[in-house]
């Protein structure tokens, strides 16, 4: 299956706390599963790491070990889609969530 994932979901990838983390965990660990995210989701995650530490919510020796995980993680297992190539499904998304 091709899943596309984004910051909000995947980041509960790496923090045990978030609703729904073991469920993330398995689906992203299925080897059937190609997962794409957005050029942009890999700084979305450190901000959200980075977010998680300022509120307490996470230590930074956390926050490294979740960033060493996810960065482990997009070497071998993330296919990153341009941004450019968004533009297209962004429109035909667009249309299709329009009521007539």
């Amino acid at each position: 299956d091709a899943l596309w994932w984004d910051t909000s979901a995947l980041t509960r990838r790496y923090d045990p706390l978030e609703p729904d983390s073991d469920r993330v965990r398995f689906v992203c660990g299925k080897s059937e599963n190609e997962l794409f995210m957005s050029r942009l989701v890999p700084v979305e995650v450190a901000s959200a790491l980075a977010i998680k530490v300022r509120t307490g919510v996470m230590s930074s020796i956390e926050r490294d070990a979740a960033w060493n995980s996810f960065s482990a993680h997009l070497a071998s297992q993330y296919r990153l889609v341009p941004i450019t190539c968004l533009y297209t499904h962004l429109d035909a998304a667009d249309d299709l969530t329009r009521v007539d």
